[in-house]
């Protein structure tokens, strides 16, 4: 009993349930059938104390937390997360640290100390944790440099195309938005995202069919530096080509193609159709 009550203590610290008689059966099969009723009696008690660790899956309060850790994002690498920090929009649910930076580093220096005082001033709650969970957080053990938080993105700054086409027809704007095709590299997509938030005046979202890499992947807020999370993004489930028609179905668009070797001027040709264009949606489509 003594074995068996230190036996459960263990599993329950790794979140490991043992109540069904086949799985005590198949875990310990040398455990003889006599000794099975107390031992079972013992992990039906132990998990009674504990229950609140382990909350009902069908309860609402544990379905409404599901979806909110699952809204999460994660961002690693110094750079990128001091980014995160630095912009007040974005919501961060937690920073964690390699504890062994800061044994490395008794003065905190560079990004490091810059991360560490953003946190502070900002409340949030910092976890000091091994290397090794870092890196299971984070799925890129060499790049994340220690350092590793998650987000909730500004609001607003994501949409599905539903969502643009029912904000359009709900108050007209008519922006214009630029849409890649098969830009699969996370590192052009940041760089595009940040050559659209210094142009904001004359693009005013991006369109990223499913080919293109998410605008939370680590290396687009990277190449970005952050800047991802100033821009608009239409982000769709469908190819680039079922996007672009369910828009133009749904809502007056004109779509122009960009190419390095294009016959037409673009900028001659707005001026040129400035009249036609202003109550339409302007699509320009990049390709990789």
């Amino acid at each position: 009993k003594q074995w068996y009550q230190r036996r459960v203590r263990g599993l329950h610290k790794h979140k490991q349930t043992l109540f069904s008689l086949s799985s005590l059966i198949q875990s310990q099969q040398y455990l003889y059938f006599p000794v099975l009723s107390p031992c079972l009696k013992i992990t039906r008690r132990y998990y009674a104390k504990n229950s609140k660790s382990y909350p009902n899956k069908d309860s609402e309060e544990y379905k409404a937390k599901k979806k909110q850790f699952e809204s999460f994002h994660t961002v690693w690498g110094r750079k990128p997360v001091l980014d995160v920090l630095l912009n007040s929009n974005i919501h961060i649910e937690k920073l964690h640290i390699d504890k062994a930076l800061l044994q490395e580093n008794t003065k905190l220096e560079g990004t490091l100390k810059h991360i560490v005082e953003a946190a502070k001033s900002r409340s949030i709650t910092t976890v000091y944790s091994s290397k090794e969970k870092i890196s299971y957080i984070s799925k890129h053990g060499s790049q994340d440099q220690g350092v590793v938080c998650d987000i909730l993105p500004p609001h607003g700054h994501l949409l599905s195309l539903d969502q643009f086409i029912k904000d359009q027809q709900d108050t007209p704007k008519f922006p214009r938005i630029l849409a890649l095709d098969g830009v699969t590299n996370p590192e052009n997509v940041g760089l595009i995202a940040r050559c659209v938030a210094s142009a904001s005046s004359c693009i005013h979202a991006i369109l990223l069919p499913k080919s293109c890499p998410t605008p939370t992947h680590p290396l687009v807020i990277k190449a970005s530096s952050g800047t991802i999370f100033k821009t608009k993004i239409i982000h769709t489930q469908d190819d680039l080509f079922t996007s672009l028609q369910a828009l133009k179905k749904s809502l007056p668009t004109s779509i122009f193609s960009l190419h390095p070797k294009g016959h037409k001027n673009l900028f001659t040709m707005m001026e040129q159709e400035e009249d036609s264009l202003k109550d339409k949606i302007i699509v320009y489509v990049l390709g990789n």
